[in-house]
């Protein structure tokens, strides 16, 4: 008998603010929320750590790779590298604070 999507093995050790974070989780279509996260902790982090560049460099992969998926999805991958351009651009400005 297979279970019901809100059981199964994780969500059984986990404390119920989990599940219910679990369950709005999988409620949650596209990657929006995800892209806008990376932003604001790219942002965060550099504001903070300006010379950081190791973290900048690997969370800008992450997020020009989310992109990426989120315009291939949309079927419009063209104007994903105005997104980036965009991006890079309010990291720049962040940086030179």
């Amino acid at each position: 008998m297979r279970k019901k999507r809100g059981d199964g093995f994780y969500p059984s050790v986990m404390e119920e603010m989990e599940r219910k974070l679990l369950r709005r989780a999988r409620e949650v279509e596209g990657l929006d929320e995800e892209i806008a996260l990376l932003r604001m902790n790219l942002a965060l982090e550099l504001s903070q750590h300006p010379k950081n560049r190791e973290f900048l460099l690997k969370g800008l992969t992450v997020l020009i790779k989310a992109m990426a998926a989120k315009r291939r999805r949309a079927g419009d991958e063209e104007d994903v590298s105005n997104e980036m351009l965009d991006d890079l651009k309010g990291l720049g400005r962040t940086l030179m604070k």
